[in-house]
């Protein structure tokens, strides 16, 4: 079961997903506990297959909580990833409070975003629902701010 479930996340083989949801109601439960280094949900993630994605938030949106084997969520995985905006997108407009589940060195998602160089994530970010100033603005542990961080890569936020 886990071997099929798998492959049809690494395939985002979303059809194989309903199936196998159909045969075992409970399959997604399992991942809830913290007992995989990963969830179906990080691994669609990585591999950018948003439909999938979208179909697992429908399913059990409490995966978009679970953390990664590097205490990552769904969503900061997104940021990390290059190319995969959409999934993003997915993952935000389902559950736009992980946005502010802090990250390693206290980084905010959007220290993540200036420091991976994802400045179209960042601007998803602040436009569509993390817009109070004392989050924008808040410090990491090396006391920069995303925009200190922009100056010092030399870009543009």
């Amino acid at each position: 079961m886990e071997k099929r479930l798998y492959n049809a996340t690494k395939n985002g083989d979303k059809n194989e997903l309903l199936c196998l949801l159909h045969e075992h109601a409970q399959l997604l439960d399992r991942f809830t506990k913290g007992r995989y280094p990963e969830t179906p949900l990080h691994i669609a993630v990585m591999l950018g297959h948003s439909e999938f994605v979208d179909e697992l938030l429908i399913r059990m949106p409490e995966l978009a909580k679970e953390l990664d084997t590097r205490r990552r969520s769904a969503l900061q995985l997104a940021v990390a990833m290059k190319g995969r905006f959409a999934v993003l997108r997915e993952l935000f407009h389902a559950r736009p409070w992980a946005a502010r589940s802090p990250m390693a060195q206290c980084d905010t998602i959007l220290h993540a975003c200036v420091r991976w160089n994802q400045l179209e994530a960042l601007k998803l970010l602040v436009t569509e629902g993390i817009s109070d100033e004392e989050f924008v603005n808040r410090l990491n542990n090396e006391g920069n701010t995303i925009l200190h961080m922009s100056i010092t890569a030399n870009q543009t936020p």
